[in-house]
């Protein structure tokens, strides 16, 4: 794969690609493989941006081959290296600027997610009242419920939100909290929020990030109603329904509304289509291509020159003598 198609794919990914998965309906009735698509897609696209510079310092079939050690076994000789060049100088300059931007990002963010939900836990010590395991009440008018994670993780309620649900949208509202927690959803936004702190004119990572905080709520709301009824659910959605001044980020704690509340209860009061066994796998492929891609663009090349080199026939050898071990 050339560095033409390499940058071509990240173009396309990168900007094509996330427009039309975000009005892709399915994503609504799969939110896990949604989610999952979105990770895969910025992982991907990050990758092949930096097999893209490292094609600039060396080919890409020696690239591949720290992936395909048997070339050492078939005799593989040594290959001349040219002193380094500007384009070699370009690809180590921008490798190290994408990383280093990105580890920094990731820094920041998981350093200030994490002192979020530790003054949260703070907060919850202070002026919390433990109710059962894990749950905890705020003496508090408005109603509201989110979970913490961090220390086995914590479902947090409000005086408001006991005044108003019901016995039966509290369990639900208990569910849907403790499958972020389960699901260790802050860690799944976690990485669209680092890519999308580090590179904030991507538009596949900033969608991915919203995205993502969507699908999360999505995907929490299909294992509460194991525990609660649609209808149920729903209500408990709405009578938990805040102004956004009351909502609590993404990247420390979850609630359970906040985030696409409308269409949350209109998905569990209306019908949800059924999606045939062709179509779930026609879109896990295409997550599992975006997952494989980078290997593939590393490894292919190097695996032809190992099949080339290992099965070369000299003309002092006939094809009878030549040793394939």
């Amino acid at each position: 794969m050339s560095l033409a198609l390499l940058v071509a794919y990240v173009a396309v990914a990168g900007v094509l690609f996330p427009r039309q998965l975000a009005q892709a309906g399915w994503t609504s009735h799969a939110p896990r493989l949604a989610a999952g698509t979105w990770l895969a897609a910025a992982a991907s696209v990050v990758s092949v941006a930096l097999l893209a510079a490292a094609v600039l310092v060396a080919p890409l079939h020696t690239v591949g081959d720290v992936f395909v050690l048997l070339l050492q076994g078939c005799g593989w000789p040594p290959q001349p290296r040219a002193p380094a060049g500007p384009s070699e100088y370009a690809g180590l300059v921008i490798i190290s600027w994408m990383v280093g931007r990105t580890a920094y990002s990731g820094y920041v963010v998981c350093r200030a997610a994490r002192r979020e939900r530790r003054q949260h836990r703070c907060d919850l010590q202070l002026l919390g009242e433990p109710v059962g395991t894990g749950v905890v009440v705020l003496d508090h008018p408005q109603p509201s419920a989110f979970c913490v994670p961090g220390d086995g993780g914590h479902v947090v309620l409000t005086r408001g939100a006991l005044d108003v649900l019901s016995p039966a949208e509290l369990t639900a509202v208990l569910a849907h909290e403790r499958a972020h927690l389960s699901g260790r959803h802050h860690v799944i936004v976690l990485l669209p929020a680092i890519l999308a702190t580090a590179f904030p004119r991507m538009p596949l990572f900033t969608l991915a990030l919203s995205e993502v905080r969507r699908l999360v709520e999505l995907a929490a709301d299909d294992k509460a109603l194991r525990r609660a009824t649609p209808i149920t659910l729903a209500q408990a959605v709405l009578r938990l329904a805040a102004p956004a001044s009351a909502r609590h980020p993404a990247t420390s704690t979850l609630g359970a509304t906040g985030t696409a509340t409308t269409e949350r209860v209109l998905r569990l009061v209306a019908p949800q289509p059924r999606h045939t066994r062709l179509a779930l796998l026609s879109r896990l492929l295409v997550a599992a291509a975006f997952a494989a891609l980078p290997l593939a663009a590393v490894t292919l090349p190097a695996v032809t020159d190992l099949a080339y080199h290992c099965i070369e026939v000299t003309p002092s050898r006939p094809l009878a003598e030549v040793d394939l071990r």
